[in-house]
């Protein structure tokens, strides 16, 4: 019997131009749980299609996420309401070991 996945679109952000984006994708299921960036493009006759997929366990993510709060993204005040800063709480928000 195959285990159950679940798969959750966290968020999607804007790309370079209105031909690009990047969607962010939680995969859990019983033996494993992942997290997936996805660089998604459109074509004319095709639609979004994924161009490109990167997958990062329950460590990597720990590890992007020490990082992305040590970069200078901005001023959070600044950009407070504008989608320019982001917001690492949601892993602690859905419990301490999201991807476990």
């Amino acid at each position: 019997m195959a285990a159950s996945k679940e798969q959750v679109v966290l968020g999607q952000l804007e790309g370079e131009n209105t031909e690009e984006k990047i969607e962010l994708i939680l995969h859990r299921s019983e033996a494993e749980s992942n997290l997936q960036v996805r660089a998604l493009r459109w074509a004319e006759g095709i639609g979004w299609f994924v161009q490109k997929t990167i997958t990062l366990d329950s460590t990597q993510v720990k590890n992007l996420a020490r990082l992305l709060r040590q970069a200078p993204v901005g001023n959070r005040r600044e950009n407070k309401g504008k989608g320019d800063v982001v917001d690492l709480t949601i892993w602690k928000s859905r419990g301490s070991d999201v991807l476990s």
